[in-house]
């Protein structure tokens, strides 16, 4: 249960953050192919396992644990990704509006 509590937590935080950077609608499909060339280093050097990271409590036992922790790994993969996508778009905006300035 907690699991789901954090996943939902994740997903709504990665929202709300991509929503804000987004200005136009077509600015989902840049972040969102960034997001896609930042998946497999974040899967790999980040995020990975994040029974690592969380405490064993949050899971449940025997197998049911196991989906719990491989889904759970999955959205934070993907979710870390996302957010990172957004900085460094929300970080291209700003460059480009200081440039255009000057």
């Amino acid at each position: 249960m907690m699991a789901l509590v954090f996943g939902l937590v994740l997903v709504a935080a990665t929202a709300s953050l991509v929503w804000r950077v987004a200005r136009r609608l077509w600015h989902l499909l840049p972040i969102f192919g960034l997001a896609l060339l930042v998946l497999p280093a974040m899967a790999i050097y980040l995020t990975g396992d994040v029974s690592r990271y969380l405490p064993r409590a949050m899971f449940a036992e025997g197998a049911a644990g196991k989906d719990q922790v491989a889904v759970l790994s999955a959205v934070a993969s993907i979710c870390v990704a996302a957010i990172l996508a957004a900085g460094l778009w929300a970080l291209a905006q700003l460059v480009f509006q200081r440039v255009r300035r000057h």
